[in-house]
């Protein structure tokens, strides 16, 4: 029993770790978006004036292009890629559309929001619940235990002993045959002994 405390006060860490590290990235990304204001406020000057019209409240722009049809233009997404060429496009958007300062943070943002859901969220058409039945360990119970929370995290209204179900049917062979015989009373005790044996 104390080896499934110590295991559970492990994991328990490792899941403070990846949120501490998920914060400092958030605030990693806002320090490049003041820096990104302020670069462009020294660039064009402080007045934040503009000749141009202003956008619409989602960030999308219209021109006239050759032969006077309409271009329309919108603020990049953000989908978690590479964050330096992301600012340099939105940094191109609002040079060209002449934006004023005080839209830049609440026009970004709208679009970092898209990301942050595409990424964390689910779509329509996402069954977390059918995603984790059929999940099977791969590599390392560790492993699998990240790809199984990651989808689980999705899931809404699931009771634990569908977990420890979904978790050790995804196991290995002779993992699962081993966790089964543990019966384990929570996710977290499944995980532990799945560990144990490895």
């Amino acid at each position: 029993m104390k080896a499934i405390t110590t295991e559970l006060q492990k994991n328990q860490e490792e899941v403070q770790g990846t949120l501490k590290g998920m914060q400092e990235s958030m605030v990693n990304l806002q320090v490049m978006m003041n820096k990104l204001i302020t670069q462009q406020l020294n660039q064009n000057g402080s007045d934040g004036s503009s000749n141009s019209k202003t956008p619409e409240s989602n960030g999308e722009r219209s021109t006239q292009g050759n032969g006077g049809k309409t271009m329309k233009f919108e603020i990049p997404h953000f989908s978690g890629g590479d964050v330096e060429y992301w600012i340099f496009k939105v940094e191109e958007f609002f040079a060209i559309y002449a934006t004023p300062k005080d839209e830049w943070t609440q026009l970004a943002s709208v679009h970092m929001e898209v990301a942050l859901r595409l990424r964390f969220g689910s779509s329509l058409y996402d069954d977390p619940r059918q995603a984790l039945k059929e999940l099977k360990q791969e590599g390392t119970v560790e492993d699998y235990q990240g790809q199984f929370e990651t989808i689980a995290n999705k899931a809404t209204a699931l009771e634990e002993d569908w977990l420890i179900s979904f978790f050790i049917g995804g196991l290995k062979d002779y993992l699962k045959c081993e966790v089964k015989l543990s019966k384990p009373t929570s996710y977290y005790e499944a995980v532990s002994v799945a560990k144990m044996l490895e």
